[in-house]
């Protein structure tokens, strides 16, 4: 089998998949994976009882454990943070239920986001491309290297091959270079990759405890019903409504009738809550994303729960 023994620096575990895949001409991600078992062969992934999973065959032919390709080659420690998996061995144990196996290739945007000029180096460098996993957060229109604008593709690419391969487009309806200049994109930009970087966790009731104090202090609210109205109102005031679309269509409205879970969450029924909503509404209120991540991390004495890092 046509395959590199180790992974480029950031690049996407996801997209490995699709290394492996492209220069096999392998019919589909179950194939690649039926491949990589032994005994095993094309087409027979689905009636195998228990096939290894990706990220152990991947862990057992690059000699990388599943700990290290989890938190450094994929997005979930961003997707995960609110889910208060941590530990090495918790981390590879969740990872091999079968609700791991899904969870770790979640998506995290709508589309896939590439670079033009870490193609350009990565061709001269490495020989090939590969898909990053830092482009792939939320709300990410930049590179951070190179401070030019990301292209986007078909999210199915990722799985398909590497990104020179695939036409990609900047997208007409947001600027990327005014959007560097927009201090709310660019602390949501920073807040996203300090977790994503540095495998931080939180609690999803005192994150929300945190954002709705921050807002009574702020004044828009006496009460949790009032302050949870006021956080929605913000959302679209201080965000582009462009780039709040980019997250999620809902977003631009989330004040009106597209909330998404997002009033269950401020008002403590919703533990379920996603990492890109919940950092996007503590945005909201907080100024920075040092801030916002000093508050929602600092742990009262009447706290049950404490904020912890898995990295």
């Amino acid at each position: 089998m046509d395959m590199r023994n180790r992974l480029f620096p950031d690049e996407l575990l996801k997209g490995f998949r699709g290394h492996i895949r492209f220069h096999n001409n392998l019919r589909d991600s179950e194939d690649t994976c039926a491949a990589l078992n032994h005994g095993r062969k094309l087409g027979e992934a689905k009636f195998m009882l228990r096939p290894d999973s990706f990220v152990k065959l991947i862990s057992n032919h690059t000699g990388t454990s599943i700990h290290d390709l989890v938190c450094r080659h994929s997005v979930w420690p961003f997707t995960a943070c609110m889910r208060r998996v941590s530990g090495a061995a918790e981390i590879e144990a969740y990872i091999e239920t079968p609700y791991g196996r899904t969870d770790l290739m979640r998506k995290t945007r709508q589309y896939a986001w590439t670079c033009i000029d870490c193609q350009r180096e990565d061709l001269a460098f490495w020989g090939e491309t590969f898909w990053r996993r830092s482009h792939q957060l939320p709300g990410q229109m930049w590179c951070q290297k190179h401070g030019t604008a990301l292209a986007k593709t078909s999210l199915g690419h990722i799985d398909v091959g590497p990104p020179d391969h695939f036409d990609a487009y900047f997208p007409e309806e947001v600027d990327a270079k005014e959007l560097q200049t927009h201090s709310k994109v660019t602390e949501f930009a920073s807040l996203c990759a300090d977790i994503l970087d540095g495998g931080l966790t939180f609690s999803p009731s005192v994150c929300a405890e945190r954002i709705v104090r921050q807002a009574e202090k702020m004044g828009l609210g006496t009460n949790l019903k009032e302050c949870a109205d006021g956080i929605l109102r913000q959302v679209p005031l201080v965000y582009p409504k462009a780039w709040l679309a980019d997250l999620d269509r809902r977003y631009p409205n989330i004040q009106g009738g597209q909330r998404g879970g997002a009033s269950t969450f401020l008002e403590g029924k919703n533990e379920l809550a996603g990492a890109q909503l919940v950092m996007l509404l503590a945005l909201a209120v907080f100024e920075t994303a040092s801030e916002a991540l000093l508050e929602l991390r600092r742990t009262d004495k009447s706290d049950e729960t404490q904020a912890e890092s898995y990295v």
